[in-house]
């Protein structure tokens, strides 16, 4: 490529030359004035005419010998390779047996040439195929797997197959479900649920009423045992009430939910568990009787 960028340089060297000469000459030449006398850009338009010729005779004979190669190799490789491969007589030539080297029925053992090749690849034929090597080797006597059907059909027609203890649900978990069904969970009166989990844990706020013990407990007046036990239940009391907040509550809170999911689902609920048992029990017949055939076959 490095080559081909300095011709093209050079080139165009003499192309920019021809085109100054040709601007400068007609620019500074003048009709009235003697030719001989003409002025700056005039000359300068000649010098590039003359340099133009002189690089043209300097590099002239790269160029040509180029051309002369490339004529040469390129003229002959499409008249003795591109033509003949075109219209098929190279592959002609090639199997007349002119050059035994390449005869491949020679290497592989089978009644092939090069033109059935090239054809047959054109046409994307298996590699096999193209070769005939099932000529040599019938697959079809491999890979027929009829000849085994029989065989194989009598070993498992022959073979015992016994499935015991396949069983879904228990009887004990069947009664469990139709306990569930015949339950009434459709008939649940939520709004009374929903009611009781609103109210508060306890009647009174048990921080308000420890407060008050305190300020009991307080008073001078009040014997010295009196007091200790009045701060005693008001510490009790607030134990309690930061364990109702951080047990109790957030139990309560799960619990309304796991109702609110109940009331969601329990109108259906019976219906769902009667279609969920039905096709359980069309499953368990289907695995008792029909297990054994789908196995063998």
């Amino acid at each position: 490529w490095i080559v081909g960028i300095i011709l093209s340089c050079i080139i165009l060297l003499i192309i920019l030359c021809i085109l100054f000469g040709l601007i400068l000459g007609p620019l500074g030449l003048k009709g009235t004035e003697d030719p001989t006398k003409r002025n700056c850009a005039s000359n300068s338009g000649g010098d590039f005419f003359m340099a133009s010729v002189g690089f043209s005779f300097i590099f002239s004979w790269l160029l040509i010998l180029i051309v002369a190669v490339l004529f040469v190799v390129g003229g002959n490789s499409y008249t003795l390779v591109c033509k003949p491969w075109a219209n098929q007589q190279l592959f002609t030539y090639l199997d007349s047996q002119t050059i035994p080297q390449l005869n491949i029925s020679h290497y592989i053992d089978t009644n092939v040439n090069i033109s059935t090749l090239y054809s047959d690849c054109q046409r994307d034929d298996s590699l096999w195929s193209t070769l005939n090597f099932n000529q040599k080797i019938d697959l079809q006597k491999y890979l027929n797997i009829t000849q085994y059907t029989d065989s194989v059909q009598n070993i498992i027609d022959n073979t015992n197959i016994t499935i015991k203890n396949i069983n879904f649900l228990t009887t004990d978990q069947k009664d469990q479900i139709m306990r569930v069904v015949s339950s009434g969970v459709d008939t649940l009166n939520f709004a009374s649920f929903k009611s009781q989990l609103i109210r508060n844990i306890t009647k009174i706020d048990l921080l308000s009423f420890a407060d008050d013990l305190d300020k009991l407990a307080n008073d001078s007046s009040l014997p010295e045992n009196v007091t200790t036990e009045l701060r005693t239940e008001a510490s009790v009391l607030r134990r309690i009430d930061n364990h109702i907040k951080s047990n109790l509550i957030p139990a309560v809170e799960t619990l309304d939910t796991t109702v609110q999911t109940l009331e969601a689902t329990s109108e259906n609920m019976p219906a769902t568990l009667n279609k969920t048992l039905a096709n359980i029990e069309e499953a368990q017949a289907y695995i008792d009787t029909q297990t054994v055939g789908v196995i063998k076959n």
